[in-house]
């Protein structure tokens, strides 16, 4: 699987370059950004859900969930995946909570998450909000999902967010570290408009990841970097020593509550 995701992303680079060196050729200007419509997002996590080789949470969910486990309260029983995609992590959490939920914006992705999570309680179509408006749970779980949110939708989401959770509970964030967009930008040949090949419209960095949740009246009890990559000792080492070694770690979190 490794040595595929290495071959896929490679080739996928090279067509981008060709693309860009032909549009160059041919003196054809990028003339907008994309404006992600709801519609728009569900069709392309449905699409991804089927076709892309490489989901973060699959080889990072370890990780994210020690990570989450450590700041978690012992009593914490009822946790949402939201954004849960196809249910890597969905899995994960239904191996250490007791009534594990999710919710993503794509029906693919939920029918596949239903196969691989039997032990699911429940999952939820984003857009059908009536499903979820009575659920409360101990935690929610936003794992790469802020970063695709444009402000409206930031907003809607966040609002959601609170009415989930019980008094006291719990938020556990996490994004990309200082994510230089442009650099994982890429063009559609066919209407000449720019996108993140991964849908990305935000970059974060730990001030601004904790201020905006404090925005969002949420209080953030931690906000730090590491890599979810390892487990907690290897993320323990690389906290530690990444800043003196003047390397960035790639992963930011925040632990909040409402």
């Amino acid at each position: 699987m490794a040595v595929m995701n290495i071959y896929l992303r490679v080739n996928w680079n090279e067509f981008v370059m060709e693309i860009g060196k032909k549009m160059i050729e041919e003196n054809q200007v990028l003339t907008s950004k994309i404006a992600w419509s709801s519609d728009q997002v569900s069709f392309f996590w449905d699409w991804m859900s089927e076709n892309s080789p490489d989901y973060f949470t699959e080889h990072a969910g370890r990780g994210i969930l020690s990570k989450a486990k450590q700041l978690l309260p012992e009593s914490t029983e009822k946790v949402l995946d939201f954004g849960s995609g196809p249910g890597f992590l969905t899995k994960l959490l239904a191996e250490e909570f007791s009534d594990v939920f999710a919710l993503d914006y794509s029906q693919e992705s939920l029918q596949k998450l239903k196969k691989r999570v039997p032990a699911v309680s429940q999952v939820f179509l984003y857009s059908n909000a009536a499903q979820y408006e009575s659920v409360k749970v101990d935690a929610v779980f936003l794992i790469e999902t802020i970063e695709h949110l444009d402000p409206t939708m930031k907003e809607e989401v966040f609002a959601k967010i609170k009415k989930l959770l019980s008094p006291g509970g719990k938020l556990f964030v996490s994004c990309p570290n200082e994510e230089d967009l442009l650099s994982n930008t890429v063009c559609c040949p066919s209407c000449r408009s720019e996108f993140h090949r991964m849908q990305h419209v935000g970059s974060y960095s730990q001030e601004t990841l904790s201020a905006e949740l404090q925005d969002f009246g949420f209080t953030v009890e931690t906000v730090g970097v590491t890599n979810f990559k390892y487990g907690r000792f290897g993320q323990k080492i690389r906290e530690l020593f990444s800043p003196i070694r003047g390397r960035k770690l790639p992963h930011l979190y925040a632990f909040a509550s409402v």
